[in-house]
């Protein structure tokens, strides 16, 4: 199967039937959906970090041209960490993410355009299912292998982790197994790609504690 950038697989994964975030985990699946778009833009070194500060330091290629809002704001001015998530993981700008990904999907056949919403009709793009369960199995896959675990593949296990979305396609015993890989490989990464992801994903997982630490999930 043609893989997709993070924050496209994410949004396979975590969009409901409706094509739209899980009402009962909107806020951290928004914060999931910012956190995979950062990553996308960190691991592509498109952007950079020091000191929690965030600096574009190349042009957004055409494949992740679904990214361009968050390019334009990162763009802007150096942004801290923190503030790219309280800034995207609802309202306008996570839509207009939605939006982009969705439409960047249905363009490689990978999403079929529907319209939703009760009051206010709009379009929505709902993945294909096909597309999806290959992805989940490809996932589960990795995480039961004892060989090295792609670096996309771990940060996108993290996302939907710390995004509370992992439950619905890992049983117990799985997540028990990927606890114990992300331990292993954050000991001791195989090589210096892995070694860096790791890194993007520690940023990752602080950017996840900010907003739940500051109570914005629980608006």
């Amino acid at each position: 199967m043609e893989r997709k950038s993070i924050a496209q697989e994410y949004y396979i994964l975590v969009t409901d039937k409706y094509g739209v975030l899980p009402s009962m985990r909107r806020e951290e699946s928004g914060a999931g959906l910012a956190a995979a778009a950062f990553m996308d833009l960190l691991s592509a070194r498109i952007i950079a970090e020091e000191n929690k500060k965030i600096e574009v330091v190349k042009d957004l290629p055409y494949e992740l041209r679904h990214l361009q809002p968050l390019y334009v704001y990162l763009r802007e001015k150096h942004r801290y960490v923190n503030k790219i998530m309280t800034d995207w993981y609802s309202g306008s700008r996570c839509r207009q993410l939605m939006e982009l990904i969705g439409r960047s999907l249905q363009e490689d056949g990978l999403a079929k355009e529907e319209k939703g919403g009760m009051f206010r009709p709009k379009k929505v793009y709902i993945p294909v299912k096909e597309y999806k369960d290959e992805l989940i199995a490809k996932l589960k896959a990795a995480v039961a292998s004892e060989e090295e675990m792609e670096p996309a593949d771990m940060a996108l296990l993290s996302i939907l982790k710390e995004s509370k979305n992992l439950n619905q396609f890992f049983s117990k015993d799985e997540k028990t197994q990927l606890k114990r890989r992300i331990r292993e490989i954050k000991e001791n990464p195989q090589n210096e790609k892995l070694a860096e992801m790791i890194r993007h994903i520690t940023y990752m997982e602080e950017m996840a504690m900010y907003v739940f630490l500051t109570g914005i999930t629980s608006n």
